[in-house]
């Protein structure tokens, strides 16, 4: 399972989030196996239907939504007249080029009643559907200025059948949200994220680091971060918390395309202080430049690293270097004939090649009466 936050095909690529783990309700798998009915579900079944995703890092990049739970037989939210939409990513019976788009039904007042009156958390409503794709996907409802969600949608057949949020499933996330951060730390997915719902207070709070990455390309090309000892990369606008006041933490950036990365930054942090920093990549450069920078630190053609400029002093300029595929700073690796021998009128030549070159072999050919020259190719 891979965890893409606010992707948007196209336009906005988000790196990949493996979770850590996952917690499922218990019942579900044994009520399926006992149903054995591929593609039909039980208001039991249904009413299982539901997991949470733990992390190491942020799943939401620094943002969250909480839920609208409700303890009362009948959903409050779901029953009042509050408006409400669906939101989601679905994945047939929609344009192919709009599959990996976010999707989203028109707020209104969506009537929902009960599905089944065994299963109290069961919620149906014929004025909206979706397509194939989008299980999992929350159903909102306005509150206090924005959308909160307040069910999951489970599917239907021209309907739409949605799990609301109760007392067993904000279990089931609150026990997520603890195993994430033990050992380590690590925020909440199920759909919505936990992370920084409250505010930091006082210096005994833990501290959290967020960090933007400019320019919009650079995020495009998968530009990311990562605090080390950590392996993964989170991408801009990702934060983390948790962090130990006082404690200095070091942060480095993945290469991507042609753009130049930071440099990696120490940061100390202050416990209650949620730290915002933004961070820069270079311009996107040249392959000449790369080639410059890998070798000589710089993408400046000047000093040693200067096109003209023979670096190992074995007869090649960097610029021949650079096109040969040989390394600058090694006299032994240069682009030359290593061995030459003729037997009759047949001759053999040996080179180290690299791999990605083309190389031609010529002939010098003397005209005497003439007495011109001139190379013509033997093989390419």
């Amino acid at each position: 399972v891979e965890w893409l936050p606010q992707r948007d095909r196209g336009s906005f690529e988000p790196l990949p989030i493996v979770p850590r783990g996952m917690i499922i309700q218990s019942g579900y798998a044994a009520q399926r196996l006992a149903e054995a009915t591929p593609g039909t579900f039980s208001s039991q079944s249904r009413s299982h239907d539901v997991a949470a995703l733990y992390f190491d890092v942020d799943a939401a990049r620094g943002s969250f939504s909480g839920w609208l739970a409700s303890l009362d037989a009948t959903n409050e939210w779901l029953t009042a007249g509050a408006d409400k939409m669906l939101v989601g990513y679905p994945i047939s019976g929609i344009p192919q080029e709009n599959v990996g788009r976010m999707h989203a039904t028109s707020p209104a007042n969506l009537t929902f009643s009960s599905y089944d009156a065994n299963f109290d958390q069961l919620y149906r409503t014929t004025d909206i559907r979706s397509f194939p794709g989008n299980s999992g996907g929350p159903l909102c409802v306005a509150h206090n200025g924005t959308y909160v969600p307040a069910g999951i949608y489970l599917g239907g057949e021209n309907e739409a059948i949605v799990r609301s949020f109760d007392l067993s499933l904000v279990l089931l996330i609150e026990e997520a949200k603890l195993k994430a951060a033990d050992p380590g730390n690590g925020n909440v997915g199920a759909g919505f994220s936990l992370s920084s719902v409250f505010p930091f207070a006082s210096p005994s709070d833990p501290a959290s680091i967020r960090i933007n990455i400019e320019p919009a390309g650079a995020v495009q090309s998968g530009a990311g971060w990562r605090m080390r000892p950590q392996t993964s990369y989170r991408m801009s606008g990702s934060s983390v918390g948790g962090l130990t006041s006082g404690r200095t933490y070091q942060i480095e950036f993945l290469e991507v395309g042609a753009f130049v990365a930071p440099p990696p930054q120490s940061i100390t942090v202050t416990g209650g202080v949620a730290e915002t920093y933004t961070a820069t990549y270079g311009a996107p450069i040249s392959e000449m430049e790369s080639w410059r920078q890998t070798h000589f630190g710089s993408t400046a053609d000047v000093g040693i690293g200067a096109d003209d400029f023979d670096a190992d002093h074995d007869g090649r300029t960097n610029v021949s270097e650079f096109i040969a595929g040989t390394n600058p700073r090694d006299a032994a690796d240069s682009f030359k004939v290593q061995s030459l021998l003729r037997s009759g009128n047949l001759v053999v030549l040996g080179y180290d090649a690299k791999a990605g070159r083309t190389y031609s072999l010529e002939k010098l050919v003397f005209n005497s009466s003439a007495n011109t020259s001139s190379w013509s190719a033997v093989s390419t």
